[in-house]
């Protein structure tokens, strides 16, 4: 295997941070079937009005992935950003920082943002625009926070802080802390999209930030055998985290005509012990899939195949542009007699499908591919040596 701090690309760990995005996605068209609760969605299809919530799967699949996508994520946002730091040091980890992160977002303020408003709503809220601190920032709040933990990151680091001490692994279980503190009553941490971070959601994800920036510093060896860790986590840790949330997601699912009374009457009936064993389990069930989906990915992706990493290129165009679109399509098939498990489907291919296409023709070659990725040579105008950007290998798309 390549070594941590080696000039490889690490095509294993580059190829999971993209599919966590991506599931995003899927999880965001599962939105469309799973049990209609007013005011948090769009639009559904009849399907989902007519089958019991607590029997629809597609609220099993949107908890299965809610529960781990988004930590997997922020560790390897940490590691990478260890890694950036000691190829190019804190300046260039913060340049880095605020061109791949902070300028896409605050572009997307002016853009992306007010069009899923549009989306999601049917109205566009100027307000959003003028004045930052109104903003919902939607699917993209992950970024913020993200940006928010490498400043902090790169402050720690100016103070002389480092991440090789034993005691952080501590963070495991600590992490438990504060998913006992989170509101919505399913499997998985809440979401912080205001100006202002949610700051028990910032502590939660910055926890598995900073143990992927130990695992970095403290050259932990990626190892395929933790492949078997989702075993445990799908058939043991998840099960158990619903089973005790159980009473919570049943007084959710009775009150579906508003989100914020659904939430309000789940937890406020729900038992402290049983909210807190079920914390404890979906905290288990996050680091083994962390853990578990690293060592399925370095059995699987730590060859370098040309499409593998063309798709770890795209995904943050992807990422950005599919909310939406996701609505957008959603409300345009919601009519039409066709089985509502093919409608998903069909919505998942078209919207991937355009998009690739979007960004090869639109992105891939082009300064907004440049602010994303850095830069692409088209196949037939490489340089000498045959450099496909001019980022350092191993950290073509940092996020």
């Amino acid at each position: 295997m390549v070594a941590p701090g080696a000039e490889a690309r690490l095509h294993d760990l580059d190829a999971l941070r993209a599919v966590a995005m991506l599931l995003g996605l899927v999880l965001h068209t599962a939105f469309y079937v799973s049990p209609p609760i007013e005011g948090f969605w769009p639009v559904y299809e009849e399907w989902a009005y007519r089958v019991d919530a607590i029997a629809n799967p597609y609220l099993y699949l949107i908890m299965v992935l809610h529960g781990f996508r988004l930590q997997v994520f922020f560790l390897l946002s940490g590691f990478f950003t260890a890694m950036l730091w000691e190829r190019r040091g804190l300046r260039g980890l913060t340049d880095n920082r605020l061109n791949r992160i902070g300028l896409p977002l605050l572009l997307c303020v002016f853009t992306i943002i007010p069009l899923s408003d549009y989306a999601h709503s049917g109205e566009l809220d100027l307000r959003r625009m003028v004045f930052p601190w109104l903003i919902d920032f939607h699917h993209t709040w992950f970024l913020w926070n993200l940006l928010l933990m490498a400043m902090g990151f790169a402050g720690a680091a100016r103070l002389g802080i480092r991440f090789r001490s034993r005691r952080w692994w501590l963070l495991v279980p600590l992490s438990a802390v504060p998913m006992y503190f989170m509101n919505a009553p399913v499997v998985g941490a809440d979401a912080g999209t205001h100006f202002v971070p949610n700051p028990i959601v910032l502590i939660h994800y910055s926890m598995f930030f900073l143990f992927g920036a130990f695992m970095y510093q403290r050259k932990i060896e990626m190892r395929r055998r933790w492949v078997y860790a989702l075993l445990p986590a799908l058939l043991i840790a998840f099960p158990a985290a619903l089973y005790f949330m159980a009473p919570a997601i049943a007084d959710f699912a009775q009150v579906l005509d508003d989100y914020d009374t659904a939430v309000s009457v789940a937890t406020t009936n729900a038992a402290g012990w049983s909210w807190a064993v079920s914390g404890a389990f979906q905290t288990a069930f996050a680091w083994l899939m962390c853990a578990g989906m690293i060592g399925l990915f370095r059995m699987v992706a730590s060859d370098n195949r040309p499409w593998v990493r063309y798709m770890s290129d795209s995904c943050y165009w992807l990422y950005l542009l599919h909310f939406p679109a996701v609505i957008g399509l959603q409300r345009l098939v919601v009519d039409w007699p066709l089985n509502a498990h093919l409608k998903v489907c069909m919505i998942v291919v078209a919207l991937t499908a355009t998009m690739l296409l979007s960004y090869h023709y639109l992105v891939r070659y082009t300064p907004i591919g440049t602010l994303l990725n850095g830069k692409r040579f088209r196949p037939h105008s490489r340089p000498r040596g045959g450099s496909h950007s001019s980022a350092p290998a191993g950290d073509r798309r940092v996020r």
